[in-house]
């Protein structure tokens, strides 16, 4: 079964169901499961059956406020009960599902009024739903475009938040130096010196092969054959 048959089959049991509603009272909502359940197998006709009903249902104050609008000289209450349903499955589909094409859902209803209704239901839904979705659309191009600010808000957050290798504000970087440099009264012991200036820096105990301090002889070993000895032994 194609999706289109299986809409048009889900709004004929969304119908059945809405006609009993109306007759019996809102509480038969509670039997909708049931209802489909017992007269559907289809798992997509029966999703979008109830999606439809349970819309009409939570929206039915406002459908029928703009029903009683644009349905000049013809009160809601006083429509035949099959026509005002077949109006509120049209209304809600115009007002409510945007993803059903306008044209489809004023056809769909259309063809449900004169299968379920009169002969001249198909004329008098077609007048209505064709003003209900001027009013659709008028809502669509009255909606605000979100403003560039609105756009950017998303990227606030993550804009204020501090990035590695950036300074954090308010802490004064001009002039620090940061590379190498160990800072002041923190302990040195096993940290690597080799290319450090050690200046200032307590060096007894500190192995200090490798680095050259002023106070280290530039005599060669050729002067001083006995220490170069000791040194191989």
């Amino acid at each position: 079964m194609s999706k289109i048959k299986r809409r048009t089959r889900a709004r004929q049991t969304a119908l059945q169901f809405l006609y009993q509603l109306d007759l019996r009272g809102p509480e038969l909502i509670e039997e909708l499961n049931n209802f489909l359940r017992e007269n559907e197998s289809d798992r997509e006709t029966v999703s979008y059956a109830r999606t439809v009903v349970q819309g009409v249902h939570e929206h039915c104050a406002e459908i029928d406020e703009i029903l009683g609008v644009v349905a000049k000289n013809w009160q809601v209450s006083r429509m035949a009960v099959v026509d005002r349903n077949v109006l509120r499955i049209g209304a809600y589909e115009l007002l409510y599902v945007p993803e059903v094409p306008p044209k489809v859902s004023i056809n769909e209803a259309i063809e449900l009024g004169k299968r379920f209704s009169t002969a001249s239901s198909g004329a008098f839904v077609n007048g209505i739903l064709d003003k209900v979705s001027r009013i659709a659309k008028e809502r669509e191009e009255s909606q605000p475009e979100p403003a560039d600010g609105d756009q950017a808000s998303a990227g606030v957050l993550e804009n204020c938040v501090p990035t590695e290798g950036v300074a954090t504000e308010g802490v004064p970087t001009e002039g620090v130096p940061t590379e190498g440099v160990a800072t002041e009264g923190v302990p040195t012991e096993g940290v690597p010196t080799e290319g450090v200036a050690t200046e200032g820096v307590p060096t007894e105990g500190v192995p200090t092969e490798g680095i050259a301090e002023n106070t280290v002889s530039n005599n060669s070993a050729a002067d001083h054959p006995d220490d170069a000895l000791i040194e191989e032994d």
